[in-house]
This record gives structure tokens, C-alpha cells and sequence, in this order.
């Protein structure tokens, strides 16, 4: 895509349990995000006043987003990763955590970690960590460059076999 690269791009996805927590621990990096910032919040009851929020978009809205931010910081879920990767991004990714109840299990944190150990995507599970990562990457759009579909994929595949099993 030869449009020029801006902005944040939140998601939050469309799970139905609220993942405020998210948007709160954002919020204390929200200073040192790229602009515009917009987050798809989903059915999250907290919505940011430091944020364009918005509850659902298409999925080609959804790509588009993906593609034109500079930044993407999101759920941690298999499909938002995988649509990151293929736009050559590198997402934050802040994985929903049973203990808190936003969603059944901890498979997004297992996908997280796994997906970090094969740096195909930042993981963050605290502000400072997230404002010390915005800050060493002084403005630079997060890019992925050696993205293989079929590597994330199985990468993904497997962690959701994992799961399955246990």
C-alpha cells in the first residue's frame, strides 16, 4: 500500500467480557502514541476520552485499519495477529486473562508468549512495559519483514491444538 503510515490502531475484539483493563493501561502510553488514535473497543464497557472509540467495524474496514496505522496494539487473538503479520506489522498485543474474566482461558497469554518467543509480536502485560517499548521505538512504525503465513499460521495451530488437549 503506498498511502503514508499514521495513527494508532486499537482493537480490542469482539469477545463479549469487557476488557477495560486494556484501554486503562493504554491510556498511561496514550502521550507517546502515534495520531489519530482509534480503538475498536467491541463490548468493552470502558471507552477512553482520549480516544476516537468505536464498537464493531467489517472486516475490510478492520484490514484497512491495520494496513494504514503505524502502530497496532491489540487483544491478543489469532486472527488480529495474523492480519497484522500479513500487512507486514508487528502488533503490541495485550492478552485477555481468564483471572480477570475477560475471556474462558488463558490461550491468548500461551499465544502471546509463544508468538513474542518467535519475534512476531511485542507482549506486554503492564504499562511500564508498554511505555518503555513506545519509547525505545522513538515513532518507528512497528514492521514485521520476514512474515510467512504459513509459519504463523502453524505457529498458531499448534498453540490451539495445545489447548484443545488440555
Amino acid at each position: 500500500m503506498n498511502e503514508e503510515l499514521h495513527g494508532t490502531f486499537i482493537s480490542l475484539g469482539n469477545s463479549k467480557n469487557d476488557f477495560s483493563r486494556a484501554i486503562r493501561l493504554i491510556e498511561l502510553a496514550e502521550y507517546l502514541l502515534p495520531r489519530p488514535i482509534v480503538a475498536q473497543i467491541g463490548y468493552t464497557n470502558y471507552s477512553s476520552p482520549l480516544f476516537n472509540n468505536i464498537k464493531f467495524v467489517t472486516q475490510s474496514k478492520f484490514i484497512q485499519y491495520v494496513a494504514r496505522s503505524k502502530l497496532i496494539i491489540s487483544h491478543a487473538g489469532a486472527g488480529v495477529i495474523i492480519n497484522c503479520l500479513k500487512e507486514r506489522k508487528k502488533p503490541i498485543v495485550i492478552p485477555r486473562l481468564s483471572k480477570f474474566d475477560e475471556h474462558i482461558d488463558d490461550h491468548q497469554l500461551n499465544l502471546a508468549k509463544k508468538m513474542e518467543a518467535v519475534n512476531m509480536v511485542f507482549y506486554v502485560n503492564n504499562s511500564s512495559t508498554l511505555i518503555e517499548l513506545l519509547k525505545d521505538a522513538k515513532g518507528e512504525t512497528f514492521k514485521y519483514q520476514n512474515y510467512s503465513q504459513l509459519g504463523a499460521v502453524k505457529l498458531i495451530e499448534t498453540e490451539i491444538c495445545i489447548q484443545i488437549n488440555k
